[in-house]
């Protein structure tokens, strides 16, 4: 199975009209530590919240994990696929 059927399958549950999808948020190395990554995501919950959706979210590095954790997002799905370890977020 490729990655991207393995991850539509697993965060099928959490997916409809009022779920927004994101996947592979990433700031450019030499932004990082800044705050640029920090504000896009406050910016984009703000107006989720302000619209009655919700975010659902997957990363594959567990030490980012914490970050979205203290913007609210809920680990929902742990899983392992191949040698890569893989997290479904959820924010309401």
């Amino acid at each position: 199975m490729k990655f991207e059927k393995y991850a539509a399958k697993l965060r099928e549950p959490y997916s409809d009209d009022k779920t927004w999808y994101l996947y592979n948020f990433v700031t450019k190395k030499d932004y990082q530590r800044k705050g640029y990554g920090k504000s896009l995501i406050n910016i984009f919950i703000s107006f989720i919240k302000e619209n009655n959706y919700r975010i659902c979210f997957e990363i594959n590095d567990s030490k980012n994990v914490p970050m979205y954790e203290h913007f609210g997002f809920k680990v929902v799905k742990e899983d392992k696929f191949g040698d890569v370890n893989h997290y479904v977020l959820f924010l309401e």
